[in-house]
């Protein structure tokens, strides 16, 4: 093969890589702003879409949401922690997280951490505080109101550790079948907080655990439509049994939009498109 041969198909080569070099960087110049990935951006979390964002961590993926409308000013913020034999991205798929939380009409900025994945692995955020600090740093600030834990399972490890160290800023704690321990925890926080107790599996364990509070406000099964009565509304306390599964009263929708309604504001939009959610990009 000639030198002038081998020469012209280098030239080739190089054209059709420079091609597709331009093409790729012509694509991220024409897509839209709320999908063009933006590493190290401060993310524009306000708006009238509502936006997801995922960020790599370096004890795994952590999800982020915020409904349409979403007010800093006055927004929660909803920390939702997995149960064991799951993650951040696999309960986001399974427990359809975007639509629960968007079902909830709650304005609030929704965390969703990896956390243990059994009672052998070691937390992977032991403090709550480093969860937000390096949020911020990716340019997701926690904004000034009420702070509402969620657990399911064998979460429990890590929210009890969480509200152990509480100084008074957890507003709200929901068990969704997660009393398998930290109950000395869990009481003591009961003390000075909101409890909401799911119960099916853990049922044995809940019925000691509630017989040491002083007031509790009991119901089976989740609400119709979500409506609480005022006495469930403003107690200190609700216990709530169901015959629902152990994984299907989370991922079902059942009880966490409702329970989220009694401890977050409402949302400026109540109507929620999910399918109209923007998607909020940052570095993979």
């Amino acid at each position: 093969m000639s030198h002038f041969v081998v020469a012209g198909r280098l030239l080739l080569w190089v054209d059709v890589g420079m091609l597709h070099t331009l093409l790729a960087v012509l694509h991220l110049a024409l897509l839209p702003p709320s999908t063009r990935p933006a590493p190290g951006a401060a993310l524009p979390l306000a708006g009238e879409a509502g936006m997801t964002g995922r960020f790599e961590t370096p004890t795994g993926p952590v999800r982020v949401f915020t409904p349409p409308g979403y007010d800093p000013a006055t927004a929660a913020t909803v920390v939702y922690v997995h149960g064991y034999h799951r993650h951040a991205d696999s309960v986001w798929a399974v427990g359809d997280l975007e639509n629960q939380f968007a079902a909830s009409a709650r304005n609030a900025l929704f965390i969703v951490p990896t956390a243990a994945e059994s009672d052998g692995a070691p937390l992977r955020w032991a403090r709550l505080g480093g969860l937000f600090e390096h949020l911020a740093g990716r340019g997701v600030a926690r904004p000034a109101g009420p702070l509402i834990l969620v657990g399911h399972s064998g979460a429990y490890r890590t929210i009890a550790r969480w509200v152990a160290s509480d100084r008074g800023a957890i507003s709200a704690v929901i068990l969704l079948d997660a009393l398998y321990g930290g109950h000395a925890a869990f009481e003591q926080y009961a003390r000075r907080g909101r409890l909401a107790v799911v119960t099916h599996s853990t049922a044995p364990q809940a019925a000691r655990f509630l017989m040491r509070l002083p007031s509790v406000v009991r119901r089976a099964e989740a609400p119709p439509e979500g409506v609480f009565t005022e006495a469930e509304r403003s107690a200190q306390v609700l216990a709530l049994d169901t015959r629902l599964g152990h994984a299907a009263l989370n991922d079902s929708g059942a009880f966490l939009p409702a329970l989220l309604g009694l401890y977050a504001p409402r949302a400026a939009t109540a109507a929620v498109d999910t399918n109209g959610v923007g998607v909020l990009t940052a570095a993979r």
